[in-house]
């Protein structure tokens, strides 16, 4: 991780019964968590936030990453400053009525309402998080996004995106390469036309 490494805690309101969603953002827009909860309380939100640090690399330098969230009640208590202070992580409040400073994690719930979600997922608790999962991994893995050069997310998350546009830029070298080639091994064709037009 790099000091530009943050994750944003953010919440909407799930279309099944009494369900909330939460959802872990890190900087590459890759989904590093994702849950289905019953409640939004503290204890709920400091366990699922513990859960996402889990998965992060285990050796962070001091203060990483840093947790961006609103001024929600479950951030205010000192459940959440013990947490903070326990986990060695840097708390950032968004401004306050200021949609903005979360855009990407608010961008995701949108994605996700209108891309991941049918209707099926939303009959019950169970088929939700099932969709939930299913489209997580679609969209950390395989779908790409328009904002980092249409990479996806795990290709800044975990890979080298300097790589990938290294070799995005070498596919049409390559394939003018392969066409110059082709045609030199086959000048005759080239000389007497395509057979099939005539």
């Amino acid at each position: 991780l790099s000091s530009s490494h943050s994750i944003s805690v953010t919440f909407t309101l799930s279309q099944t019964t009494e369900c909330s969603k939460i959802a872990f953002l890190c900087y590459s827009r890759f989904l590093v968590h994702r849950s289905l909860n019953l409640t939004m309380l503290a204890d709920t939100v400091t366990l699922t936030v513990q859960e996402a640090l889990e998965r992060l690399p285990e050796h962070r330098p001091a203060g990483e990453p840093r947790l961006v969230h609103d001024h929600g009640s479950q951030f205010l208590g000192a459940e959440w400053r013990l947490f903070i202070e326990g986990a060695g992580v840097t708390d950032i409040k968004t401004r306050v009525a200021h949609p903005q400073s979360n855009g990407r994690p608010e961008r995701l719930h949108r994605t996700h309402r209108e891309e991941g979600l049918t209707e099926e997922d939303l009959t019950n608790y169970h088929r939700a998080l099932e969709g939930m999962t299913r489209w997580s991994h679609y969209y950390n893995y395989k779908r790409p996004h328009s904002a980092p050069n249409y990479l996806r997310p795990v290709d800044y998350y975990r890979g080298d995106p300097a790589v990938r546009l290294a070799e995005r830029e070498q596919k049409p070298v390559r394939a003018l390469e392969a066409r110059k080639a082709y045609w030199e091994a086959h000048s005759d064709v080239k000389e007497q036309g395509n057979p099939s037009l005539t």
